[in-house]
């Protein structure tokens, strides 16, 4: 039986009175902002047939949670190589989070998406995007659809415990020196990136889950330049918790001679 409804992005589905609709054709609804839509049992929304290999393989969601600033954001993050043209992303509670169509869609679509939020309080953060599965539905420049299903979750590794240099250390040297930090219990890999407050520029470097230090290049450093670290614990699922802290050779705001 062909249903149509008008249904509105990140609204829950409300089917006319009297209707009966399952589970799975409900999902099918939700679908962004004002566009009538025709579902019928049995044909996917989005695209016209699953692709030949029907998994989005490196589409990924995570939690960066920032302990230094008492903040943290959502990554929603894939591609394809067969070019992306429509994206749909449904939350755990049945509504269409993501609803993204790229330019070109005909002919070249996207390789890769990346869609960060902003960085409120945690606890925002959750009220925003919950717990539980994502559904992803990508429908390709051949005019077929790849899907997979993610789980959010918002158990974060513990905050880094940066050893040194610590926030405002003063007489860091700029022929370079070893950063070093606690061990991350549960971490499989550590981040560390220094970057100029400045500019921007930066270098990171991944290292093992056990990884307690790593020596900063006295190539990169200058003096009398502000830079800020971070150590990053990253989880096996991506979620990561990061610690930082400013340093101006060494120290916040204060120049500091090269030793």
């Amino acid at each position: 039986m062909e249903r149509t409804y008008y249904d509105f992005r990140r609204a829950r589905l409300t089917p006319p009175v009297g209707s009966r609709v399952s589970l799975d054709e409900a999902r099918l609804l939700f679908i962004s902002a004002c566009r009538l839509i025709t579902v019928l049992p049995g044909v996917a929304l989005v695209g016209q047939k699953p692709c030949a290999e029907p998994l989005l393989a490196d589409a990924e969601i995570y939690i960066v949670s920032h302990s230094t600033d008492a903040d943290a954001q959502v990554i929603i993050a894939g591609g394809d190589e067969e070019g992306i043209t429509e994206l749909f992303i449904t939350g755990p509670r049945g509504i269409v989070d993501i609803d993204a169509d790229f330019e070109e869609r005909r002919t070249i679509g996207q390789a890769d998406f990346q869609f960060d939020s902003t960085e409120p309080s945690l606890k925002e953060l959750k009220r925003a995007y919950r717990a539980g599965r994502y559904k992803f539905s990508a429908t390709t420049t051949d005019g077929c659809t790849r899907s997979t299903a993610l789980s959010l979750s918002y158990q974060l590794l513990p905050a880094p415990v940066i050893l040194f240099p610590g926030e405002g250390s003063t007489g860091v040297p700029t022929a370079g020196f070893t950063a070093t930090w606690q061990a991350i219990a549960g971490a499989e890999a550590v981040r560390v990136q220094v970057e100029v407050e400045e500019t921007a520029a930066a270098i990171a470097v991944d290292l093992p889950g056990d990884a307690t230090s790593f020596h900063v290049p006295g190539d990169f450093l200058q003096p009398r330049v502000l830079y800020t670290m971070d150590v990053i614990g990253i989880a096996e699922k991506g979620q990561s918790n990061r610690r930082g802290c400013a340093v101006h050779d060494g120290a916040v705001g204060i120049p500091v001679r090269p030793t």
